[in-house]
Formats: structure tokens, C-alpha cells, sequence
């Protein structure tokens, strides 16, 4: 009988959250703040455990209930509040009032969507993402002709020294 590989605890045990290269690359990530990034994380985070007791299927349906209370990150709760209009204009979970209980001071239920993969960033946001993509280029092309420049001026230093190869003190 196989082994089964023990995942190591070196960021700690419990469950864990694996978030594909589509979300990371997509529009309607990168048009949110970091904070706004976290709580997202977060709110996914607690939808797939959801999922993981009571089944993707049956989460889908019901949605889940993520509150200012339920919140791992450390913020405001105007800054939460805030945040979760982001992620729902993004496309990443929406309301359904259809489906929600509509009694006074019951929390939202929020449902997956998978609008934030067409999503479209509005002009002010556009220029903000062309403007971080522009400074990360602006970096790296710093970093590359600093990289270059030590290159030439190792290659200087090189030359220099072996000029005063084989000469000895007072030769």
C-alpha cells in the first residue's frame, strides 16, 4: 500500500485555498486595491469551505453569509463595507434577493459569479492599471541598465587589474 504524501506545516495546518492564474491575471483583480485583494481572498477562502462540508452544489445554491464579523483581514468596517461593493461590481459574488431571507438584519447571502472574468474596467481605472504596469516597466528597464552599467564597469575593473599583473613592489 502507497504512502500518502503528509503535506508539510511550513505556512501552518488546516485548510488551505489554491487560487488558479486566472484570477491573478484577470482584469477585475488587478483593478482592486491590495486590501480589497485580501477580503476577496478571504470571501473565496470561506466559500470553498462551504463547499468542502456541504458541497459546491449546495453552497451555489444557498450562498454564503460573509459579515464584517466573519472577516479575517484586520480594516474598518467602512472599509469592508466598501470593499465588498468592489468585489460585487467586479463580477466575483453577487446578491440574489430573490434567494435571500428579507427579514431586517439578516446578512446578505452572497453567491459566486463568474461575471469578473469579462469584466471591464471603467476609463479611471483603466489609466490606474496602465499607469502600475507602466511604473513596473519603468522599474525593471532601471534595474536592467544598472545590471548592464555593473556589467561594463566589472569588465573596466578587470582590464585595470590586469595591467598590474606580474609587477612586483618597486620593479
Amino acid at each position: 500500500m502507497a504512502k500518502k504524501n503528509k503535506l508539510p506545516d511550513t505556512y501552518g495546518k488546516g485548510f488551505w485555498l489554491q487560487l488558479f492564474d486566472d484570477v491573478h491575471l484577470s482584469t477585475a483583480y488587478k483593478a482592486l486595491t491590495p486590501l480589497q485583494r485580501l477580503i476577496l481572498i478571504d470571501m473565496i477562502r470561506t466559500w470553498a469551505r462551504a463547499c468542502n462540508y456541504a458541497g459546491a452544489a449546495s453552497v451555489s445554491e444557498t450562498g454564503i453569509m460573509y459579515t464584517y464579523a466573519s472577516c479575517a483581514e484586520v480594516c474598518d468596517e467602512g472599509v469592508f463595507y466598501t470593499a465588498l461593493k468592489a468585489i460585487e461590481q467586479k463580477g466575483w459574488f453577487c446578491k440574489d434577493y430573490s434567494r435571500d431571507n428579507p427579514r431586517p438584519g439578516k446578512p446578505h447571502r452572497h453567491f459566486p459569479s463568474t461575471d469578473w472574468r469579462n469584466y471591464k474596467p471603467t476609463s479611471e481605472e483603466g489609466g490606474t492599471l496602465r499607469g502600475r504596469k507602466l511604473r513596473k516597466e519603468t522599474t525593471l528597464a532601471k534595474g536592467k541598465k544598472r545590471l548592464v552599467d555593473y556589467g561594463a564597469k566589472q569588465k573596466e575593473h578587470g582590464k585595470n587589474q590586469g595591467e598590474h599583473r606580474g609587477k612586483t613592489k618597486g620593479a
